[in-house]
């Protein structure tokens, strides 16, 4: 889950969201298991921003892209 998306994790069983049956503070308290993680990954905005850098990096090493005109098509 993106950190953005943290404000969508219920926490309390008063969780308007939360569906009918669900104790999520048992969940949380992980009572005879291990604790419970959030794995937080990368969000857009990272992803964009190394898609950036990947097109600039390719962008300095090839000095033009050619195309004959029989390949093009103005419809």
């Amino acid at each position: 889950m993106d950190a953005t998306d943290l404000k969508d994790l219920p926490l309390t069983n008063d969780d308007p969201n939360l569906p009918h049956g669900v104790d999520v503070e048992e969940f949380w308290r992980a009572e005879g298991r291990k604790l419970s993680r959030v794995l937080l990954r990368h969000g857009d905005n990272a992803m964009a921003i190394a898609v950036a850098k990947a097109a600039a990096k390719v962008s300095t090493r090839c000095c033009c892209l050619v195309l004959p005109f029989h390949h093009l098509s103005f419809n």
